[in-house]
């Protein structure tokens, strides 16, 4: 008989019949930087389970003997409530009877002021009266005769009034104020904080509207100031005499005095000044730059 061929290769391994355990993956990346958690023992108390026992104690004494204490409360059941008072001091401690105290103050009633007006009333009045003045401005609803609001005199004749602008649709002029002559107006209308090319077309209004009922050919010039001329400040002037100014081709006009130094100054003259047109130098000194390039480069 032939024999089997035989196989070329190594023989495999033999193969175990026990399960094959993995071992666990291993750990990749940094460790934490974190402490390890330490389980504490906590020690635990042991359980008290012994029983308290109860003691009789036996007194040598009597219930009649406690009826005689008293600094013991009576268990007896009273449903009467005894009224407490308040302490004061007005009754002493060793009798119930009270006691007058002298101060020696007098009681007087003092009289209430009827009809007494508050804060809040006169401020109810007064914005009353404000509400009222703006209505009759508004309106121009002032019946009262007014004083001069430059000479702060009274007059007789019609008030004289500052024309600011001529409206297009009726022809009328919206005026303020209250002069007793064109020129108390001029004057005013000069002190006022506007502009000049508004404060000279004011001024031409006047001169074209009152010019012609004064019949007045020229310009109306402007009062002078009534502080330093009137004789209730301090000028010589009675109120007549001060308005009849106007009719003089005259301007008197009040100029204050310009600013003059009253303390004396200190002026150093120095007499040795000398200046040398070939170096400037006074008194030894240089006053031209010197070349510092020179000292160093050098």
């Amino acid at each position: 008989m032939s024999s089997p061929p035989k196989k070329r290769g190594r023989k495999p391994k033999a193969q175990s019949t026990e399960p094959v355990i993995k071992p666990p993956p291993k750990k990749r990346g940094r460790k934490p930087k974190g402490g390890q958690i330490v389980a504490t023992n906590i020690p635990i108390p042991p359980s008290d389970n012994s029983v308290i026992n109860n003691i009789i104690v036996h007194l040598k004494c009597h219930m009649k003997d406690l009826d005689g204490q008293q600094f013991l409360h009576s268990t007896d059941y009273i449903p009467n409530i005894e009224t407490v008072e308040s302490y004061d001091d007005c009754f002493n401690s060793g009798s119930s009877q009270p006691f007058e105290i002298n101060s020696g103050i007098v009681s007087e009633e003092t009289p209430t002021l009827k009809n007494s007006p508050t804060q809040s009333s006169i401020r109810l009045n007064l914005a009353n009266q404000i509400s009222k003045l703006q209505h009759d401005l508004n309106i121009f609803n002032y019946t009262k005769q007014s004083d001069c609001f430059w000479c702060s005199e009274p007059f007789k004749n019609d008030a004289i009034y500052i024309p600011s602008r001529k409206s297009n649709t009726n022809g009328k002029y919206s005026v303020y104020g209250n002069f007793c002559t064109p020129e108390c107006a001029c004057a005013y209308l000069m002190q006022e904080n506007i502009g000049d090319s508004e404060k000279f077309e004011r001024y031409h209004l006047i001169n074209y509207i009152y010019g012609e009922i004064f019949n007045y050919g020229h310009n109306f010039k402007p009062a002078p100031n009534p502080h330093f001329t009137l004789k209730k400040y301090m000028g010589n002037l009675s109120i007549e005499e001060y308005r009849d100014l106007c009719n003089y081709d005259k301007c008197l006009l009040v100029v204050n005095k310009p600013m003059v130094r009253v303390l004396p100054q200190l002026f150093d003259d120095n007499s040795k000044y000398q200046i040398n047109q070939k170096n400037n130098k006074i008194n030894g000194y240089n006053l031209s730059k010197t070349n510092e390039k020179s000292e160093f480069f050098t």
